[in-house]
């Protein structure tokens, strides 16, 4: 520890006594780390919880390199400390490590999260976990610090906080149990000194009303330091156990993600209401399309415009079925554009946490048989 700053180690101590707080009511708890710097919070925890109800620590890295490098003395503690390498950047990574954490707690037991040195889009995916583990976890504990990039606002980036998504009774589809979504923009419209709270509130409402939040905002004796706080979280209340879908979509939204969030909205509709009859009784449905069916099925041949749409628009066909064999036989497209600010009074759905506003149609061709 030679080598680690006063503060962090300080830090580390207010931590662990945060996760001690939320394990010590439970019989049987495990503890995750998410990828805190030199594994010291692991190693304090090991020896400051009851071994007899933690059963083990999980704790993330990010590279395997810095597994190898303590991999022997993680197993030689009062509580072993299980190393996995996460990239929480990667939604594949973490549902295979929720998989993992799910297995490695089985029913009663709870489990607790904490973080130490959590940037701003490792304490969203935090939450995020935390949120999907559901009835699982009891408590979170992490030491968040400094701001999303102000670029970011230029870009009009856009943060989603999903939770886990449950079947609702008697219907095939599903629903989000929590979700909190909120701009860059939001954060920094504030004056400097209050950006910083303004992020703490929106990471706070990121979290269901099942949980008890406390945020503390220690005293900086060093003005060169980064901003931090303490943001704490314990379930009020352990809900009932009940089968959920695990949801780890895009923490950080930027143009291309929040194109592909309207195209799965897009699809969701479509899946619902995609069948229709013709005046002549006739059934047709919409199929997805792409913007190479423009040229490929024809229909630019008989529209003015020939270049086939924008890569990223939303397309679709109308298939009709003639005996066994179907055709399509026409196509549209569509793309999204933004508003900016001054557009919330006159346009009623303008929204601060969304780029994409307006629909305009680009293409719409029908074959001129079944015109």
């Amino acid at each position: 520890l030679s080598n680690v700053p006063r503060t962090d180690i300080e830090n580390a101590f207010v931590i662990a006594r945060h996760v001690r707080d939320a394990v010590s009511i439970h019989s049987r708890s495990v503890v995750i780390d998410m990828q805190s710097e030199h594994l010291y919070l692991s190693l304090l925890l090991s020896f400051m919880l009851n071994s007899e109800t933690t059963t083990q620590i999980i704790a993330t890295r990010r590279t395997q390199d810095e597994i190898s490098s303590i991999q022997q003395l993680a197993q030689h503690l009062p509580i072993p400390i299980t190393l996995r390498m996460v990239n929480t950047k990667n939604k594949s990574h973490l549902v295979v490590f929720h998989d993992f954490v799910i297995q490695s707690a089985p029913h009663p037991t709870r489990i607790a999260m904490c973080s130490l040195g959590c940037p701003e889009t490792l304490a969203l995916r935090a939450i995020q976990m935390y949120n999907n583990l559901a009835y699982r976890a009891v408590g979170l504990a992490m030491c968040t610090y400094g701001l999303p990039e102000k670029i970011h606002v230029t870009r009009k980036v856009v943060y989603d906080v999903g939770s886990a998504f449950t079947p609702q009774q008697g219907m095939s589809s599903t629903v989000l149990t929590h979700h909190h979504r909120f701009s860059a923009r939001q954060v920094f419209v504030v004056p400097p000194d209050q950006q910083f709270n303004a992020w703490l509130r929106h990471l706070k409402s990121s979290v269901p009303a099942s949980s008890v939040v406390q945020i503390f905002t220690p005293q900086q004796d060093d003005p060169r330091e980064l901003q931090h706080a303490f943001f704490v979280a314990h379930k009020a209340v352990v809900e009932q156990e009940f089968e959920n879908f695990v949801c780890y979509t895009s923490v950080v939204l930027e143009k291309v993600s929040q194109i592909e969030e309207v195209h799965r909205i897009a699809a969701h509709i479509n899946m619902k209401h995609n069948s229709t009859t013709l005046r002549d009784g006739r059934p047709v449905r919409i199929v997805e399309s792409c913007p190479s069916r423009f040229s490929e099925g024809a229909y630019s041949t008989f529209h003015y415009i020939k270049c086939n749409p924008e890569e990223h628009d939303l397309c679709y066909e109308l298939s009709i079925t003639n005996g066994d064999e179907e055709s399509k036989i026409g196509f549209i497209s569509f793309n999204v554009y933004g508003l900016d600010a001054s557009s919330g009074s006159e346009f009623p759905f303008w929204s601060e946490d969304r780029m994409f506003h307006v629909v305009q149609i680009n293409r719409l061709c029908v074959l001129p048989a079944y015109r």
